[in-house]
């Protein structure tokens, strides 16, 4: 009924009147319905319940890895976790099991524990026991954290003996806490309360004394290596030819985090893994965090795999796979193994090397038994050995459990089959093959090889449980150096009087003995279970045992015993300790003295050596690569002259690939003492806009030909000189240059990045330079680099890179990258959809390709073809994100898409991606459509999955924050994912304000992540989640919960005002404002923006410029009063920007702002910082009656002489070389300013930034320029007497001459139609903007100097 306290008995057909009195004792059907109504549940997590075969070998309990018993499997309806996980059988919302809610049970459990002596009512001497320090000094760290008194004590006995008569009672402890707020002695009672909120401290790990010293510690913990200089040099100059150190340092897997994989039995080690989850995970990711920019990762099983990787027998292979990323990947630990007293579930291989599979079908004994096999087993002719090139390489490990590479007998989907039906199919296989393969390989599946590290085989797969199989991979085999043995931990967990335990009538779910210990179907202990159980514990080294308790039996782990308590907390003091000594080991071991030039040239030669081996020439791209030889060697026309050359062609044609080639056949022919230097533009955040590429190509090339490195100037006019300088004349015949430019128009606007005025190529490169440039066809109202670079270089130095050709050999090579072909069909399939291309689109270009030989090379060949395959490449990429909504969940695959490509100028680390999901709701309660763990948040497994099917088409790369984050690979995988999920504004109507709102809601949820909203608090439910958690088998009355996310302070270490010891949130001050501002959320982005610790934490970053930016964007989108406050501050930055980028001290930020007007916001600012971070009781200036001025900042001497008058100016722009002669807004939006100068140049810049777009170059020195009234021209005249006509990007539209003395003046008329210009010669002429001279006027008697 509707009260969980009473059972409603309705009439039965069979009896006509039923009596109350006569019923008989319960049936077991009863039994049931009583233990789900009142017993304590599992607080601990879901019992898993799939796949466990029943026979006389196995448990008939083998709960742990791939499922669970029978009983469970009908009990729960079909629900499927552990390493299933996923979503098999009836929905959880269908479900009408109810329990006692969550706060009596957890109240009740701590009365349990406070009743030492179990006679219901708590003594003084019990409240003393738990709480005193007595305990902490017995093991740790302990419950009360050791804030108790004796006092205080027995204080507390004393309100809660609300009767007085001596002890407190389980009613009073419980009416005492439930009304915490009414009482009149809360203080006690709130400090008790507050000591059962994180996991049983008084604080979170992270706050805690020791812990929180060990934070702070983090940034001074490591100590970088010195760096190996001939190495540095060797990459410098790009002399990383193959089987070199250099190369070798390149190639090098960079690793940036800890990842380890919790490995057990599930059913019975739910307590220490939530435990662990929610104590220690937190707590390993910050320190990771502050170690720089690290990440922490747990990988466990029990959530995160759908049904149909469950229905397709891939849970023990995203198992194992994960491992095997934990083992490869790791900084530190990538395994930790709790053995407890269940050996665990026993499946066969999902799939079986061809070879290895007909021999055990010839020893198969029963008819029925080889009829059954070649039912479920299917060849898959598709899979072949993989080329050495792929990546990532395979473990020889892994090489020996996976048997020899090949065809192979995969077995079939089990989805649409329901349990009765599968698993007496499947127990029949698994002891059909477990017996064959005991038969042909005898001596490899003897107990001697079983227990031999050393003598692995594919045929033990049949015998080991998946816990095993975990253990061997995970442990045994990390190497026997004492280094790597390191990598791993065991604890090990016995209870005693387990064996003898039996069940009672009332014994919850979650404690039955089946779920702790193997059993058989008589419900005894299964012995052999257990013997090999033992033998594989036996195996583990001494060393590698951290932690071994033996305990009382609960049953279960009862948290209501201090015995277990205390286990569970010594267990994640331990675990933690360990991992994070692992972690800094790894951090030490990995971190050598920053060197960001060479970190960026090593980052763009790994870029391309990597993409040079999956490179398959054809006839399409041998003409092109000819012609890029003939240009490096000097050889045929193309390499004639002193300039560059140019490959070109549509988005998708391959061009990256083949300059990836170039580069590494440069590399390997270059002459000795030569420097070649690459970039892929775009793909690191060095290399996304000009100025900083500039500065990281002038710093590379300084170091490579021995130049100063200190004279790299900061004015971005002077960088160009320099680079030009750089590549025009420093090379020689014994050192000459060849520099690669790939993709330019993959630069940003700012400082005219894609007019490429900065690039050398109309001025003679010299014999001994040679430059390579790649860029797409002109993108109308975009970019135009193609027509800027044939019109500087001519026809005969741009090479397009055409269709490509020999289609289906360029397909089977990249099947072949990943280990497997095609069939004849599958291949006609290909090909038919590469006939209907069409030029519209990227068809038919090696993107193409290389996408769908990534969607057929997952196609088995008995699947035939699987899907059409699309003919275009957005219809591609669509059919694939659409598949994985299928896979994945829509939910998550949505948000993942959209996240990835809102953040994609940057990126996202997987951490943040976790995080950030596991604030989403909707995916929260998609992913806990059939389970809701106790902790909200989303497992890893679940976006770790994703990514890996998603890797194809996403890179990895860093923003100098330490993290690697993940963007899409290509800008048409960009486009699809904006379209796909955000959406495509229309111009005007309801559509396209939904598809504003969506996006904004988006941008907003990034905004929250970053800015900490919800860091250390729990974030409410929305309608969804709420439905999803408070169904009444799981957390009926939850409305919120904490998300585990981190916190975002601007500096994770440190303060701003002190360099030393320093850590900036470099994630923060990259992403947050940007999203607020496209969120909509003006007064916290004016907030952030008008802070002078915002201001100085940019600064520090090296951000100034990217700080201007945001001040006009923000300006752009946000009302006037904001407008208002955001000019002020942009007028501050902008004035002293060239001392805040050049600042010699952390102070100088907040010390130009306590200069500012005592009533300025600047100085409000300032004295607000200056109060909250230095002690009062330090000043040594006079108290100022707005605040204090600590004793770091200098004051006025006078405090009456200060200036309380702003200086006007607002942006100093020094771009010019010679003297300034004009300057004009834009009109109607001034957003640009359009000066004139005698350097005959024009330069347009931003009116925000001052950064240049444009420049126009001229043959004489330019006096004067104007802008037409509707921005659509400029004007400009010359000293030689010469009036230009030009576009706002550049573009010359017209010269008008007639004048025979300079132009001192032009202006147009308020119609546009007409221009004036005023000249020495004493003259006006009006002209037309045909070029026609409408008129003279000839009064002046001199030189006319204003029109």
């Amino acid at each position: 009924g509707a009260s969980r306290r009473k059972l409603v008995l309705s009439p039965c057909p069979q009896l006509a009147k039923p009596k109350l009195a006569t019923l008989k004792p319960l049936p077991d059907a009863i039994k049931q319905i009583f233990v789900h109504l009142f017993a304590s549940p599992p607080l601990a997590g879901p019992v898993p319940s799939d796949g466990r075969p029943q026979n006389g070998k196995d448990s008939k309990q083998d709960t742990d890895a791939v499922g669970a018993a029978k009983e469970n499997r009908n009990a729960a309806s079909g629900q499927q976790h552990g390493h299933t996980g996923g979503n098999v059988g009836e929905p959880a919302s269908q479900l009408q099991t109810t329990k006692t809610d969550s706060r009596t049970l957890a109240l009740e459990r701590q009365f349990r524990l406070f009743d030492r002596n179990h006679d219901g009512k708590i003594e003084l001497e019990e409240l003393e026991e738990v709480l005193l320090d007595d305990v902490k000094r017995e093991k740790g760290e302990m419950l009360g954290d050791g804030q108790w008194t004796k006092e205080e004590v027995k204080d507390l006995r004393d309100i809660l003996d609300t009767n007085k008569d001596g002890h407190v009672s389980k009613d009073e402890y419980m009416s005492a806490l439930r009304s915490v707020g009414n009482t009149q002695n809360r203080g006690l009672v709130d400090k008790l309360v507050a000591r059962w909120k994180n996991n049983g401290y008084q604080k979170p790990r992270a706050e805690r004394k020791k812990w929180k010293e060990l934070l702070d510690a983090a940034a001074t913990a490591v100590v970088p290596k010195e760096r190996d200089t001939t190495i540095d040099m060797s990459v410098l100059t790009g002399a990383v030819v193959e089987g070199s150190p250099a190369r070798q340092d390149v190639m090098r897997a960079v690793k940036r985090s800890l990842r380890f994989l919790l490995s057990s039995t599930f059913t019975d080690t739910n307590e220490e893994r939530n435990f662990l989850l929610a104590d220690v995970l937190p707590f390993l990711q910050e320190y990771a965090r502050k170690l720089g920019g690290f990440e922490a990762q747990i990988v466990e099983m029990r959530w995160g795999i759908r049904k149909e990787a469950s229905d397709n027998h891939e849970t023990s292979e995203i198992c194992m796979e994960e491992l095997e990323r934990c083992t490869r990947d790791s900084l530190g630990v990538s395994y930790v193994f709790i053995a407890a007293q269940k050996y665990g579930f026993r499946p066969f291989p999902n799939k079986i090397p061809k070879q290895y599979f007909d021999l055990l079908l010839n020893a198969v004994k029963g008819d029925g038994d080889k009829q059954l096999l070649p039912e479920w087993f299917k060849l898959d002719e598709n899979a072949v050995a993989p080329q050495k090139e792929s990546e990532p390489q395979e473990s020889e490990a892994s090489r020996e459990w996976r048997g020899d590479a090949g065809p192979c007998y995969v077995l079939k989907s089990k989805a649409g089959i329901n349990d009765k039906e599968w698993w007496p199919k499947f127990e029949a296989m698994q002891m059909a093959l477990r017996a064959a393969a005991c038969e042909v390989w005898k001596e490899e599946t003897s107990e001697e090889a079983l227990r031999d590290p050393e003598r692995r085989h594919f045929a033990q797969r049949f015998i080991v449980s998946v816990t095993e199989e975990e253990f061997t991979r995970g442990l045994l085999r990390l190497g026997k150096d004492s280094k790597e043995k390191k990598r791993a931990l065991v604890i090990k967990r016995e209870f005693e009087g387990l064996e003898e335990a039996k069940d009672g009538e009332k014994c919850a779910e979650s404690v039955m003995k089946k779920n702790w210990i193997d059993v058989n179907d008589a419900g005894e202990v299964d012995g052999e279970a257990q013997q090999r159980l033992q033998a594989q514990i036996a195996m583990a080294p001494k060393e590698l045992v951290v932690l071994d308790r033996k305990l009382q039996w609960g049953p279960g782990i009862d948290m209501g015993k201090l015995e277990h308590v205390r286990y569970i907390k010594d267990l994640a003091d331990t675990l933690c300790q360990e991992v994070a000594d692992s972690l800094l080991r790894g951090v030490q071991e990995v971190s050598v003295r920053a060197d960001v030039v060479v970190e960026e040239a090593s980052r763009h030669l790994k870029f391309a050596l990597e993409r040079a081996g999956k490179f398959c020439v054809t006839e399409s791209t041998r003409k092109v690569t000819q012609g890029i030889q003939g240009y490096l060697n000097r050889d045929g026309e193309v390499g004639k002259g002193d300039t560059a050359i140019v490959v070109w062609g549509k988005s998708g044609a391959g061009k990256t690939y083949l300059m990836s080639k170039m580069v590494s056949d440069a590399i390997e022919t270059a002459r000795e003492g030569g420097a070649v230097v690459v970039r892929f533009l775009g793909t690191t955040p060095a290399s996304s806009n000009v100025r900083d590429l500039l500065e990281s190509v002038c710093r590379q090339l300084s170091r490579a030909y021995d130049k100063p490195t200190d004279a790299i100037p900061s004015e971005f006019k002077e960088l160009v000189k320099l680079f030009k300088e750089a590549v025009t004349e420093w090379p020689s015949e014994d050192k000459p240059l060849t520099l690669v430019l790939d993709s330019v128009d993959q630069l940003d606007d700012s400082n005219g990045g894609r007019k490429l005025e900065w690039l050398p190529v109309k001025e003679g490169l010299g014999n001994n330079t040679r430059l390579v440039i790649s860029t797409l066809p002109d993108y109308a109202g975009v970019f135009q680099c193609k027509s800027l670079l044939q019109k500087s270089l001519g026809e005969g130095k741009m090479l397009g890179v055409e269709t490509i050709s020999e289609h289906e050999k360029v397909f089977r090579h990249l099947l072949k990258l990943q280990g497997r072909t095609a069939t004849d069909e599958q291949v006609k399939a290909m090909s038919t959809a590469f006939e209907k291309r069409t030029e519209a689109d990227a068809a038919g270009t090696p993107l193409w390709l290389t996408i769908v030989a990534q969607v057929v090379g997952k196609w088995r060949s008995f699947d035939r073809v699987k899907f059409p395959i699309s003919s275009s490449v957005r219809g591609l990429i669509i059919d694939l994100f659409k598949r994985l909504e299928t896979r994945h969940g829509e939910a998550l695959v949505r948000a993942t898409l959209g996240y990835i490509t809102l953040c994609q100028n940057t990126g996202l680390s997987e951490t943040e991606l976790v995080h950030l999901l596991s604030l989403n709701d909707d995916v929260l309660a998609s992913v806990y459509e059939w389970w809701v763990p106790p902790h909200r948040t989303l497992p890893v497994l679940v976006v770790s999955r994703l990514l890996q099917d998603l890797g194809p088409y996403l890179s990895r790369r860093g923003d100098g924050s330490g993290a690697e984050l993940v963007v899409w690979y290509h800008r048409q995988f960009w486009e699809a994912a904006e379209s796909f999920v955000l959406g495509s504004p229309a111009s005007d109507g309801l559509q396209a304000r939904l598809v504003q709102q969506y996006r904004a809601n988006v941008h907003l949820e990034v905004a929250e992540y970053f800015s900490g909203k919800w860091a250390g608090k729990p974030k409410p439910y929305n309608e969804n989640l709420c439905k999803c958690v408070q169904r009444p088998k799981f957390f009926p009355g939850e409305s919120e919960g904490e998300r585990m996310v981190s916190a975002q302070p601007l500096a994770l270490l440190g303060s701003l005002h002190k360099s030393e010891g320093r850590q900036l949130n470099v994630r923060r001050l990259t992403e947050l404002v940007h999203h607020l501002i496209r969120a909509g959320e003006e007064k916290i982005a004016v907030g952030e923006l008008c802070s002078i610790g915002y201001v100085a934490a940019k600064f520090a970053a090296g951000a100034g410029m990217a700080l201007m930016r945001e001040f006009g964007e923000a300006m752009e989108h946000f009302s006037p009063v904001s407008h208002a406050k955001l000019v002020g501050w942009r007028a501050f930055v902008g004035r002293h920007f060239q001392h805040l980028q050049k600042a010699v001290c952390p102070l100088v930020p907040f010390q130009l702002a306590l200069q500012e007007p005592d009533k300025s916001e600047e100085y409000k600012s300032a004295l607000d910082y200056s109060d909250k971070h230095f002690p009062k009781s330090n000043v040594q200036v006079p108290k100022h009656e707005s605040g204090w001025l600590g004793g770091a900042f200098l004051g006025w001497a006078n405090p009456s002489q200060k200036p309380q008058t702003k200086d006007p100016c607002i942006l100093n722009v020094a771009e010019h070389e010679s003297p300034v002669t004009g300057v004009v807004f834009s009109s109607p939006d001034g957003k640009w300013l359009a000066s004139s100068s005698d350097d005959k140049t024009v330069k347009i810049c931003s009116a925000s930034t001052g950064e240049v777009s444009c420049t126009m170059q001229h043959e004489s020195a330019v006096k004067c320029i104007d802008w037409s009234k509707d921005g659509a021209l400029l004007a400009s005249g010359c000293e030689d007497g010469i009036v230009h006509l030009w576009t706002p990007d550049g573009q010359e539209k017209g010269t008008l001459k007639g004048h025979e003395g300079m132009v001192f003046s032009v202006c147009f008329s308020p119609d546009g139609d007409t221009l004036a210009s005023g000249s020495s010669d004493g003259t006006v002429r009006l002209w037309g903007l045909d070029g026609k001279e409408k008129g003279t006027l000839r009064g002046h008697s001199g030189e006319v100097c204003s029109v």
